[in-house]
């Protein structure tokens, strides 16, 4: 399978600080990249693109997306890779396991994971950060929100998972699928800078109009354009 791509992230136009990592068929962004940008053809399978969206304060959320884009990047160099839900459970204790030997009292990060392999596709993510399919007019969300909305006169949307939630507290259940995938398909990772920024129908306008080389920067971009509020990570796919 050949899957041509391109990524892209951002500090936005408000936050100091990038707390998202993208993993792009081994390829990581740099940590505290204000602006980072990438493109290439994966023909190796399989092939794997994830977004982590750091939370926790600036330093506990960057900290905590640079140990799980560090647990991925250790996983697809070893001879045998795991299902993405125990990667994610594994990612979890390593941050939890941070936060009591440094005294952190919350930090975490999001993650959304695509995995390309034997002509299909794994798909696992936790807390919000989306992974959408685009086919010919055809518009999916992949990914499961981890998500509630709290307080009526102001009403909040509030993570319910992410990784670094300690197991005595919860037990974390990151949601895991697999899917069939054909020549022609489009996929889009990305953290919620891009969806709190840009409505749906326009993400799929662009996925589908734009070259894909071109189709995560122009995607961060247009997030940017419209107030660039948080930091935004896009990854966009093809495949060929």
């Amino acid at each position: 399978m050949v899957i041509e791509y391109s990524a892209a992230t951002s500090c936005g136009k408000i936050r100091t600080e990038n707390q998202d990592r993208l993993f792009a068929d081994g390829k990581i962004s740099p940590k505290n990249a204000s602006e980072y940008s990438c493109c290439g053809v994966a023909v190796s399978e399989p092939s794997t693109f994830a977004v982590f969206d750091g939370m926790g304060g600036e330093r506990c959320g960057a900290k905590a997306a640079e140990l799980a884009v560090k647990s991925l990047a250790e996983e697809e160099s070893s001879d045998e890779t795991s299902r993405l839900t125990e990667l994610c459970m594994t990612t979890n204790g390593t941050i939890c396991e941070y936060m009591q030997t440094n005294r952190i009292s919350a930090m975490g990060t999001t993650a959304a994971i695509l995995r390309f392999c034997e002509n299909g596709a794994e798909i696992c993510n936790i807390g919000d950060s989306r992974i959408f399919l685009f086919d010919n007019g055809r518009a999916e969300q992949l990914s499961v929100d981890h998500t509630e909305i709290f307080g009526r006169m102001r009403p909040r949307r509030l993570l319910t998972q992410h990784l670094g939630i300690p197991e005595e507290e919860m037990m974390i259940e990151p949601y895991e699928t697999r899917i069939e995938t054909k020549k022609g398909e489009k996929f889009i990772l990305c953290s919620d800078g891009l969806t709190d920024m840009v409505n749906e129908n326009i993400i799929q306008k662009i996925t589908q109009t734009c070259p894909i080389k071109e189709a995560g920067k122009a995607l961060v971009d247009e997030a940017l354009k419209n107030g660039g509020k948080d930091n935004v990570t896009v990854i966009a796919c093809e495949v060929k």
